[in-house]
């Protein structure tokens, strides 16, 4: 016998509706160890417990009382007359009580079904509000991380200004950097920039601020214009939007004294080799 098979017979033992030899069988069976076993029986004796809980209450039979009053006293109980005809004989009472076993099997399953089905439906019920309930704080999750993160990037823009300013009021300090003005023009009038160059590594550095995005495809370029004319790309830069200051740094070495300018332009993405676009800023370079 399968453990798909024992499956109901665990809510007859539970109803004691099994004779001696297929209770021993199965507990024989369950006490070797068998887990899945093991918990159909929980299971049964559990959905019998709830048994009483599904009948509607049914009025005890006139005169009981009286009749268990008594039994408990000891007293003679009154003769109760049957009809004589019909009686069945003595070979019929086993069958007759194996049939009433099975039918009363039977009932026990059949409520033991409906009790189930109520507790399914119960535990789906409360299964899907725990699964909305779920959805509704991974939603509220979601939301919570989408501020963090937008509150992480704040904080690392803010920080990066806070370095751009350190380092910019270090430069404006240090003896070793020359700082020159650059002016905005007619078409960038709110435009200004500072210029800086170390002496001792000739490392130039630009820091621009009131300039617009420069728009699609486009990007700002800056220009050293030598004291024979030339002009000499120094590297590309962009503006987002709300950028209060823009910087190009790390730019290759150049000797001051081949620089009597400097100018920012407007040119197609990746730069020009020569100045095509608008000038947005210019200043003169000049030792002091």
């Amino acid at each position: 016998m399968t453990c798909d098979e024992r499956r109901d017979l665990w809510l007859l033992l539970a109803a004691g509706a099994l004779d001696a030899d297929e209770q021993r069988a199965l507990l024989q069976h369950v006490d070797g160890g068998c887990p899945r076993c093991a918990g159909a029986r929980s299971e049964a004796e559990a959905v019998l417990a709830h048994l009483p809980l599904a009948l509607a209450p049914v009025a005890p039979p006139a005169g009981l009382r009286e009749r268990l009053v008594r039994r408990a006293t000891g007293a003679p109980q009154p003769a109760e007359r049957g009809p004589e005809r019909g009686r069945p004989s003595l070979g019929a009472a086993p069958e007759r009580a194996r049939s009433r076993r099975w039918l009363a099997a039977a009932a026990v399953l059949a409520l033991a079904a409906a009790v189930a089905g109520v507790a399914w439906r119960q535990a789906a019920l409360e299964s899907r509000g725990l699964r909305d309930e779920i959805a509704r704080l991974w939603t509220m999750l979601e939301e919570a991380r989408g501020i963090v993160a937008a509150r992480e990037a704040e904080i690392r823009s803010l920080q990066s200004r806070i370095d751009d300013q350190t380092h910019l009021l270090a430069s404006y300090r240090s003896p070793d950097t020359s700082i020159f003005s650059l002016a905005g023009t007619d078409a960038s009038p709110a435009a200004a920039g500072r210029l800086f160059w170390e002496k001792g590594s000739g490392r130039w550095e630009l820091h621009a601020a009131g300039l617009e995005p420069p728009g699609p495809e486009k990007t700002y370029q800056l220009w050293f214009v030598t004291g024979d004319g030339r002009k000499v790309s120094a590297g590309t830069f962009d503006v987002r939007p709300g950028d209060e200051v823009a910087t190009l740094d790390g730019l290759a070495p150049f000797e001051l004294a081949e620089v009597a300018a400097a100018a920012v332009t407007d040119e197609p993405a990746g730069g020009s080799p020569q100045p095509t676009g608008a000038m947005r800023l210019l200043g003169q370079v000049r030792e002091s």
